[in-house]
């Protein structure tokens, strides 16, 4: 198993990393990715949902004896250390688009998670794009191509909705998603239980769905009475 990680203080990675040790499932190497600067537009509001940690992944790393790089995801040094090691699998926990020769060094893929329900729904803050259209919160995993939100689907758990519910507490039970699936999504991808996703209609979308808040939260009290 290898992962694509982030090299600061990260909710996910650190979570992931704990898991899959607590889980007995053998990590080969971890590719640390430091912050970079994306310079994306600013957001018309917040939704504040704490994805920090208080443990830095190289220290996890560390404690448990898993190799651990600090690279870019596409760099020259990453590619060499893939063909060396010939990885059947990889899990992404935090990273940005990963390049077409680093996917196609693996056996059967890298697993990502999206909180959208893939093709309907992809790209940025998919959550409030599902409230927008009026579609059911899905998380999906999937083996990831060239494409963004795109592959092979593996597997995908919707999200139960209850009428007292926060925009926050939807945002940690998307979270909390992607946790409980993974073990199965990586047993499913193991054993290719996995389809080709057809993303021909469905586009990808980088804008923020919003405008304000109030807008948002008044859907989302809707939304909250259709499915709950």
């Amino acid at each position: 198993m290898i992962l694509f990680s982030y090299n600061f203080y990260h909710k996910k990675t650190a979570d992931i990393i704990n898991y899959l040790v607590l889980n007995k499932i053998k990590i080969d190497l971890i590719i640390a990715a430091n912050k970079k600067d994306l310079n994306l537009p600013e957001k018309p509001f917040t939704i504040k949902v704490n994805n920090s940690s208080d443990v830095h992944p190289s220290d996890i790393a560390k404690r448990h004896n898993i190799p651990y790089i600090i690279e870019d995801h596409n760099s020259d040094v990453v590619e060499s250390e893939l063909n060396k090691i010939k990885p059947k699998i990889g899990l992404i926990t935090g990273a940005r688009i990963i390049k077409k020769s680093i996917i196609d060094l693996f056996q059967i893929g890298i697993i990502n998670f999206h909180p959208g329900d893939i093709p309907h729904v992809r790209g940025l803050d998919s959550i409030l794009k599902a409230i927008k259209l009026n579609h059911k919160i899905v998380v999906t995993s999937h083996l990831i191509d060239v494409n963004i939100d795109a592959g092979y689907i593996i597997d995908k758990e919707e999200i139960d909705i209850n009428i007292d519910d926060k925009i926050e507490d939807v945002y940690c039970k998307v979270y909390d998603t992607q946790v409980k699936i993974l073990l199965v999504s990586i047993k499913k991808a193991l054993n290719k239980e996995f389809k080709k996703i057809d993303i021909s209609g469905y586009q990808y979308d980088k804008h923020f769905p919003y405008e304000s808040k109030s807008r948002l939260l008044e859907d989302f009290e809707n939304y909250k009475k259709y499915y709950s």
